[in-house]
């Protein structure tokens, strides 16, 4: 009888057969935004460990980006909204200044701009979220859901297929817990971003005192 742990081994063992032993990076998911139905991609990079952010260490990452518009032309356009959706931190094009201002942390003239160009050079084979999982078992790394993008713009289930089948550690965290088209099941494993305007005390008037949160804040004096 095969076990389940044997069973994701195969298949992580199958796909490095398949693709070579530089598998790092793949496209779990190829469809359409919750929030307003554009096409999206979600990218998962750094499978086998090899991530290097400074903020969480060797965790592989998933961007999640328009599929047919590169991240620093989405933003000079506003169709950055199909990912982000209306969180307050969402850069924005100043045409006076010609240049991107930003309160989000991600730098997206290097990690999302690269991805995508990336995967429309061919460098990322679509996988299901159960063969990425296996392969994130197979490597023992965790994964971050959401390093640019907000998860909630994808059904949860991916996002719950993805990690059941990795069993590693996860974090996942969404601005957009107010929004009709948030799904409250991603707090199973992820947590609500909350700042001044998007309070605690609205959190649980929603969700109820369940979801765990993390503050979001541009200084460090709060």
């Amino acid at each position: 009888m095969v076990t389940i742990q044997e069973s994701k081994t195969d298949i992580a063992r199958s796909l490095i057969r398949k693709y070579g032993n530089k598998l790092n990076g793949a496209i779990l998911y190829d469809g359409y935004s919750r929030i307003d139905g554009a096409p999206i991609w979600a990218i998962i990079t750094g499978i086998q460990g090899t991530s290097k952010n400074d903020k969480t260490g060797p965790m592989a990452q998933v961007k999640i980006i328009l599929k047919d518009i590169a991240p620093t032309e989405a933003i000079k356009i506003g169709a950055d909204y199909s990912i982000c959706g209306d969180c307050k931190f969402r850069p924005y094009f100043d045409t006076v200044k010609n240049k991107i201002i930003r309160d989000c942390y991600v730098n997206l003239l290097f990690s999302p701009n690269q991805t995508w160009k990336s995967a429309h050079n061919g460098n990322y084979p679509i996988l299901t979220p159960e063969e990425v999982g296996a392969l994130l078992n197979f490597y023992n790394v965790g994964v971050r859901i959401g390093e640019y993008g907000d998860p909630s713009a994808i059904d949860v289930s991916i996002w719950q297929r993805l990690i059941s089948s990795a069993n590693t550690f996860n974090t996942s965290y969404s601005h957009q817990w107010n929004e009709s088209w948030f799904q409250p099941e991603f707090f199973q494993f992820g947590m609500a971003s909350i700042d001044d305007t998007l309070t605690v005390d609205m959190l649980r008037a929603l969700h109820g005192n369940s979801p765990r949160s993390y503050r979001v804040t541009n200084s460090y004096n709060t």
